[in-house]
């Protein structure tokens, strides 16, 4: 917890007009894949960001099951007034997903996707 609380404080004294924590993502169930995008249930403009960079990594040329954005309980998205998201880029736990996960090409296309979501709720 101490590293979610110093988190919160490096973005609390930034001037940040959103909040983007990206991860890898692990379930139980090898069959899961793709990206997806969390926010808080009680946030309209975490759900519009969210639902914006989901879009984008669905439209991946890589993406090949296309994900909702979830509303999430997680701490990252309620320490902050600001819009914030998880992105979970994909699942360790499916060897399809950890495959392309390691590939610099598959690294960058989510980075743009985010990018592009990004841009797109600002627009």
């Amino acid at each position: 917890m101490r590293d979610m609380k110093k988190r919160k404080e490096i973005i609390e004294q930034s001037d940040a007009d959103m909040v983007i924590s990206v991860h890898q993502n692990f379930c139980p169930l090898p069959s899961k894949r793709g990206g997806t995008v969390f926010f808080d249930k009680s946030s309209d403009c975490g759900r519009e960001l969210a639902q914006s960079i989901q879009k984008n990594l669905n439209a991946m040329k890589e993406c090949v099951k296309a994900n909702e954005a979830l509303a999430g309980d997680y701490y990252m998205l309620k320490c902050t007034k600001n819009p914030s998201v998880i992105v979970e880029c994909g699942f360790l736990s499916n060897a399809d997903d950890e495959a392309l996960l390691i590939t610099a090409e598959y690294q960058k296309s989510v980075a743009y996707a985010i990018f592009k979501g990004a841009v797109t709720y600002f627009a």
